[in-house]
């Protein structure tokens, strides 16, 4: 082999080396962004599950409310209607 061939063989060696080094690379890339994908692809399902729990804990804290200002209504209400015997009571005896 001349040297004119083993520079051009060195050469061709070298940009082949190169190539595989960047072919590397890129699949390790590849692989990284894959993996970030399955991550962040984790990471919405996880958001939308604390979404769903947060919205039936609201939904949830909503009816108790309405539970309870249903309570105080009606113990408002016998309170009322207590009261209005007891007035009504008083007015009986004092006639």
């Amino acid at each position: 082999m001349s040297h004119e061939e083993e520079v051009i063989s060195e050469e061709i060696s070298s940009e082949l080396e190169a190539a595989e080094e960047v072919a590397a690379a890129s699949e390790e890339a590849a692989e990284e962004a894959a993996e970030a994908s399955e991550e962040a692809e984790e990471a919405a399902e996880e958001a939308e599950e604390a979404a769903e729990e947060s919205e039936e804990e609201a939904s949830e804290e909503e009816a108790s409310s309405e539970e309870e200002a249903a309570v105080e209504a009606e113990e408002s209400e016998e309170a009322a209607e207590e009261a209005a015997a007891e007035e009504q009571a008083a007015d009986g005896e004092t006639e």
